[in-house]
């Protein structure tokens, strides 16, 4: 059995670290995959619970959803402080950016 030597340690090193980046750059495109998926298959599943349910209705469970998951979120990860600390154009901004997103949901889901 041959000893090992500071070469062996450093290229060991070397490929333990080139594995390790190419699975977290695998992981990347993994995760923006599963996005896409996820953000296609939103659309036909909404239109199919559409179908169920008038549209104030499923505004209401669409948007109310995605509020309490965020609200979650939020609480969860200690966010909250943050928010206070926001500047009224952020604000204004975020409001704005709201009602498009309202108005282009109920637009597509009409």
């Amino acid at each position: 059995m041959r000893k090992r030597n500071s070469h062996d340690e450093v290229s060991l090193f070397l490929s333990a670290k080139m594995t390790q980046s190419t699975v977290n750059g695998w992981k990347g495109y993994v995760w923006a995959l599963v996005g896409t998926i996820a953000f296609s298959s939103l659309y036909v599943f909404s239109k199919a619970g559409l179908n169920r349910v008038s549209l104030p209705q499923f505004g209401l469970y669409y948007f109310g959803m995605g509020f309490l998951i965020n609200l979650v979120f939020i609480l969860v990860s200690g966010k909250v402080p943050q928010l206070q600390g926001l500047s009224k154009p952020v604000i204004r901004l975020l409001i704005l950016l709201g009602c498009i997103d309202l108005a282009s949901n109920v637009t597509f889901f009409m």
